[in-house]
């Protein structure tokens, strides 16, 4: 029965679109390591972390954050980690396969001066002394990987404690954004699954999650898009800082005038909060006494 559900979980794994070797192929080539992210830089280069940050200091409300246990899954070459840690108090913790993606990690955080536990491994085997173990899980730009949503979804949640929270955002590739990636970059776009804010949602309830809610961020960003094909040519530089310009021109515009909305079609980002429900420690016992681990 052991084996079985090894194969099981092997299965799981080969649905991943992207694959190590991908991963550590681009973690590996890093030149210049990011700046962790900082709220409070401001100016129009810093915009699109600054909206974030709002959205996350609302998921936290009234937590109350300081010293709680917080987990990104898929933290290669992640600034994102100094940031939990210094804004809210997190004792934070990140999870990757890449061997390139947690050594960028570990040293983004040293730099950083935040102390982190950084692991390499697979989402689908947590150890033991990291189940059901963190207050908040979140991961940037992981789950649209993986051609079975929920299961990856499940799978990250084996991390989460009881009524602990999920934050899941993912690049909005069924809009505009999405078909301009697969024109500048078809390598790029064919490792991810197109999913709407509905098929977010529904993986996550097909995952046991309760969804607190899920909603489409910012009305734009170009620079999201990346293009492999056209590497190391002018017209990549070029059409890289046209995009740039464009949304900084709409990002300047709605600030005088507020009527863009986030939406579907022009979107970049899909942000999903949820909670791990209470019963879902007692229905994974359950389901590992039955299958006899």
């Amino acid at each position: 029965m052991r084996n079985s559900v090894a194969n099981v979980r092997q299965n799981i794994e080969t649905v991943d679109k992207a694959g190590c070797d991908y991963w550590e192929g681009i973690w590996a080539s890093v030149q210049q390591l990011p700046q962790p992210v900082d709220p409070r830089i401001k100016g129009l280069n810093n915009y699109v972390d600054r909206h974030l940050h709002s959205l996350f200091k609302e998921a936290f409300g009234d937590m109350g954050t300081e010293g709680k246990r917080f987990l990104e899954i898929g933290c290669g070459n992640s600034a994102w980690l100094p940031y939990f840690a210094k804004e809210y108090g997190f004792d934070v913790s990140g999870l990757d396969y890449s061997n390139s993606g947690c050594r960028n990690a570990k040293e983004i955080l040293k730099r950083a001066g935040v102390v982190g536990d950084v692991v390499q491994g697979s989402l689908f085997e947590p150890r033991d002394d990291m189940r059901d173990m963190y207050d908040v899980v979140f991961s940037l730009g992981l789950v649209e990987h993986f051609t079975d949503t929920a299961a990856c979804l499940r799978a990250c949640s084996a991390f989460a404690r009881p009524g602990g929270l999920m934050i899941t955002t993912i690049p909005n590739m069924t809009g505009i954004p999405g078909a301009l990636q697969k024109y500048l970059g078809r390598e790029i776009y064919d490792v991810h699954v197109a999913l709407d804010s509905h098929d977010l949602t529904k993986s996550h309830r097909a995952a046991n999650l309760k969804i607190m809610r899920c909603q489409y961020c910012l009305f734009v960003n170009l620079g999201v898009l990346r293009m492999l094909r056209w590497r190391s040519k002018p017209i990549q530089v070029a059409l890289i800082r046209l995009g740039s310009w464009i949304s900084k021109m709409l990002w300047v515009f709605d600030a005088i005038v507020p009527i863009l909305r986030p939406n579907r079609f022009t979107s970049p980002y899909i942000l999903c909060i949820a909670k791990k429900r209470l019963d879902s420690a007692r229905e994974i016992s359950c389901q590992r006494d039955d299958a006899g681990v």
